[in-house]
């Protein structure tokens, strides 16, 4: 195929990000590798650098179950920024938006979501700076935070080994579990604490500044497309392999229901997106640390699995079975990808073998 009449859908999100977008951005010395979660910017002088990251806020997956909430997508306008800030354990600043709304949108509607951007605010203790508000045909809002991390002490994707351990900071599954029951018998009959499960997720914020403030951590990348997605992100930028454990006991139990009632595999469930954790690489030498101080602080971890030399790839293992796994996540400007068509690629994601 010529170059000059290429499609986006023909390369994907990350063939394009890496192999056309990122040569193509000039950076400066004060700006940090690109494709990363987020870029540390170097200031001149002082204790502190800028963390940066900017995202689109998805209409929530609960508007696919009848509960049509402004409040809860203001919600997510800073959670999915924010994760992006815990990926890199920065502390949250401040953020801005910039929001398209047509002109039919009802006024109560638009203070709905920013009553919902307000309350996520306080919650993850950033501060909102303002932003833009233009008319369009749809109604779309984009994020820009801004967190300070120390002077040159920067959490990436690069910089896991062979031998580290890698965990999820943070739910593996939940969201999806919850939203299957929902789906089955109705938002409405969901208990409080399972429609905030999917209305008010939680950004890792405080967990992951604890844990790296520790220096417990080699690598890391927030869980937005999907877990195989995140350990990918990882893999590739530090050039490793990482060999899965998936082995049954290592399920929650709340997965392993799910999977049973709703007829799953119970490990496309434990891999999918929505629980906006971090998945994280841990050095051999600082795995009691880890361990302990997770469970001395009640945050919630589970086991993925190990480092191993590269290239680049994901090797399940559960029992005698050892083999290559699908890289399973979001790309956009790809068939079934969640801007196209959110429930074909909700099926797509759980419904696709995990084993090649």
């Amino acid at each position: 195929m010529n170059n000059s009449s290429r499609l986006l859908s023909d390369l994907g999100e990350f063939d394009l990000l890496y192999k056309v977008l990122l040569p193509t951005i000039d950076s400066s010395e004060y700006v940090s590798p690109l494709g990363d979660d987020c870029a540390y910017v170097s200031l001149p002088s002082g204790q502190n650098d800028l963390v940066l990251s900017t995202d689109v806020a998805p209409q929530p997956l609960v508007w696919h179950l009848g509960h049509t909430s402004y409040r809860t997508w203001g919600w997510y306008s800073v959670v999915v920024a924010v994760s992006d800030l815990a990926s890199a354990s920065a502390s949250p600043l401040v953020f801005t938006t910039s929001i398209d709304a047509p002109k039919d949108m009802l006024v109560d509607e638009l203070k709905e979501f920013f009553e919902g951007i307000a309350e996520a605010s306080r919650v993850h203790n950033i501060s909102n700076a303002g932003g833009n508000i233009r008319e369009a045909s749809k109604f779309a809002c984009h994020t820009t935070v801004i967190g300070l991390s120390a002077k040159e002490k920067y959490l990436r994707r690069v910089g896991a080994v062979a031998g580290d351990y890698f965990f999820s900071v943070g739910n593996c599954g939940k969201f999806c579990s919850v939203f299957l029951k929902a789906k089955q018998e109705g938002f409405c009959n969901l208990s409080s604490d399972e429609q905030n499960v999917l209305c008010r997720p939680y950004a890792r914020i405080n967990e992951m500044k604890l844990l790296f403030e520790n220096n417990l951590f080699n690598a890391a990348s927030d869980n937005s497309d999907g877990v195989l997605g995140s350990l990918w992100n990882i893999a590739d930028a530090s050039k490793c392999s990482i060999v899965l454990d998936m082995s049954d006991k290592l399920l929650p139990d709340y997965v392993k229901k799910a999977a049973l009632d709703y007829d799953y595999d119970p490990w496309n469930l434990f891999y999918f997106w929505g629980d906006w954790q971090v998945i994280v690489s841990v050095p051999t030498a600082k795995l009691d640390s880890f361990t302990n101080l997770t469970k001395n602080n009640n945050i919630p971890i589970y086991f993925l699995g190990r480092a191993d030399k590269g290239p680049p790839e994901l090797i399940g293992h559960s029992g005698e079975r050892t083999g290559n796994v699908k890289l399973l996540r979001n790309e956009n400007f790809q068939k079934s990808s969640f801007n196209q068509n959110v429930l074909e690629h909700v099926e797509s994601m759980l419904r696709t073998p995990i084993w090649c």
